[in-house]
C-alpha cells in the first residue's frame, strides 16, 4: 500500500499492477457543515449542501503530521482492503509512506508507534514525496532516468522546497525551503478580497476553489498589473464569479466562462430567478506571484528561481549543469497556468547560458506504478 499524505491532500492506492483499482484522493480534513449533525470526514465534504463559514480541522500544522487520531480517521484504512475484496489485516502489508522533509524525531517515533503498534503493518518505507515524485517520473522516462541528478521543486500546502538529488539520494546540505505555500496564497487571497469587495475572511474552502479556478503565474508581472487597471474590453484579465446561493450552486461559478447552474431547486421545484452576487477577480488573479516575490508581501525570503540557484550552489560545481537540466516540478502550486514558462524564463537570466534548462511538469504518478519501489526499498 502506498500513502502519499500531505497536509492538503492524501492519496492512497495499492503498489499491485494486477489490482485495478483507482487511487483514492481525498482532502486532508475533517469539518461539519452548516447544520449538519454528524461531520464530514475527507471527501465527505462534496455532499455538503453549504460551505458558508466551514472549520476545515487538520491533522497537520505547519507542515508536520501531529494529530494522528484525526489523520486515522481520514485515511479509513479498513474501506481501502475492503474495495479489493481483502480482509482487513495490516500484518500481510508492506506499506510505503511519505513524511515531510526534516520530520523531527519525536514526530517519527509516533508515525512508527502508529503504523506498527496500531495497525500492525508488516514493514514500513517511509520516504519523501519528492523522492516518490522524481522515481515515477524516471520510470515513465528512462532517458531522464539516465541523467544522474535531478532537482525536484515540491511546492506545497505549507512550504516550498528545492530538494537537488544525486544518484537518487537528496543532498540534505543543499535543500532550501521557501515559507510560502497554497495555505499563504489562499489567506493572502481572503486578506486583499475582503479588504476590496466581499467579507470573505471566513470562507476558506469557497476561496481556495476560486484561487484554483482563476489564479495564475503572470509571465510578466508589471505588464498584467497594467493591463488590470484597464477599462472594458482592453482588460483581459478580469473575471467575474458568481457567489454560491446554496440553493442552485454551491461553490459558485465564473461569469460568462462556465455553463450556469440549473435553477431547479434542490428542496423541489422550480427556485426562480436570484440576485446574483459577484466577485470580481481582477489584479486578484496575481496572487501567485508571490511565489516568485515573496518580498512583495514582506516575506523576506527569496522566489523560487533565486532560490533554485542558491540550492544548485550549495553544490559541486561538477553537477551544476546536469541538475540545471533536469528540474522536476511537483506540488499543488506547480499547477497554477504559467508557472513552469515564468520559471523557465527566470532562470534563464541567473543561469550561465552555456548550461541548458530543462523543466518538466508531469503529471501525478499513480501508486500502482511504485510497485517496482516497494520491492526494493521495503523488506520482503
Amino acid at each position: 500500500m502506498v500513502i502519499d499524505c500531505g497536509a492538503s491532500t492524501v492519496k492512497m492506492g495499492w503498489a499491485e499492477e494486477s489490482l485495478i483499482n483507482p487511487t483514492r484522493i481525498a482532502p486532508n480534513f475533517v469539518t461539519r457543515g452548516k447544520g449538519a449533525q454528524n461531520k464530514l470526514v475527507a471527501e465527505q465534504i462534496e455532499s455538503c449542501r453549504d460551505y458558508t463559514g466551514i472549520f476545515m480541522k487538520r491533522p497537520y500544522d505547519k507542515g508536520y503530521l501531529l494529530n494522528w487520531q484525526l489523520q486515522k480517521q481520514i485515511w479509513r484504512l479498513p474501506e481501502m482492503y475492503k474495495e479489493i475484496g481483502k480482509k482487513f489485516n495490516p500484518s500481510e502489508t508492506n506499506l510505503l509512506l511519505t513524511e515531510p522533509l526534516f520530520n523531527p524525531d519525536s514526530l517519527r517515533k509516533n508515525m512508527y508507534e502508529v503504523i506498527f503498534e496500531d495497525y500492525g503493518f508488516k514493514s514500513l518505507c517511509n520516504c519523501t514525496s519528492p523522492m516518490l515524485s522524481l522515481y515515477d517520473y524516471q520510470t515513465n522516462h528512462p532517458h531522464v532516468a539516465s541523467n544522474p541528478c535531478a532537482l525536484v521543486i515540491d511546492s506545497g500546502y505549507s512550504f516550498t522546497h528545492v530538494v537537488p538529488f544525486f544518484d537518487n539520494v537528496k543532498l540534505t546540505y543543499a535543500i532550501k525551503r521557501i515559507n510560502v505555500g497554497g495555505k499563504l496564497l489562499t489567506n493572502y487571497l481572503k486578506e486583499v478580497v475582503s479588504y476590496r469587495q466581499w467579507n470573505m475572511t471566513q470562507e476558506t474552502y469557497l476561496m481556495n476553489i476560486i484561487k484554483e479556478k482563476l489564479c495564475y503565474v503572470p509571465l510578466n508581472f508589471l505588464k498584467d498589473l497594467e493591463i488590470t487597471k484597464l477599462k472594458g474590453d482592453k482588460n483581459n484579465i478580469k473575471r467575474r464569479y458568481v457567489l454560491p446561493d446554496n440553493i442552485t450552486n454551491t461553490t459558485g461559478y465564473i461569469k460568462d466562462l462556465e455553463p450556469k447552474p440549473s435553477s431547479y431547486n434542490l428542496l423541489g421545484g422550480n427556485s426562480g430567478p436570484l440576485e446574483e452576487q459577484i466577485l470580481t477577480m481582477n489584479s486578484e488573479r496575481l496572487i501567485p506571484e508571490v511565489l516568485f516575490n515573496p518580498s512583495d508581501i514582506g516575506i523576506d525570503q527569496a522566489g523560487i528561481a533565486e532560490t533554485i540557484v542558491q540550492s544548485v550552489s550549495s553544490t559541486s560545481p561538477d553537477i551544476h549543469e546536469l541538475l540545471y537540466s533536469n528540474i522536476l516540478l511537483t506540488g499543488g502550486n506547480t499547477l497554477f497556468p504559467g508557472f513552469k514558462e515564468r520559471l523557465e524564463i527566470e532562470l534563464r537570466q541567473l543561469v550561465p547560458t552555456e548550461y541548458k534548462i530543462n523543466v518538466h511538469l508531469p503529471k501525478e504518478y499513480r501508486p500502482s506504478r511504485l510497485s517496482q519501489l516497494i520491492s526494493l526499498l521495503v523488506p520482503s
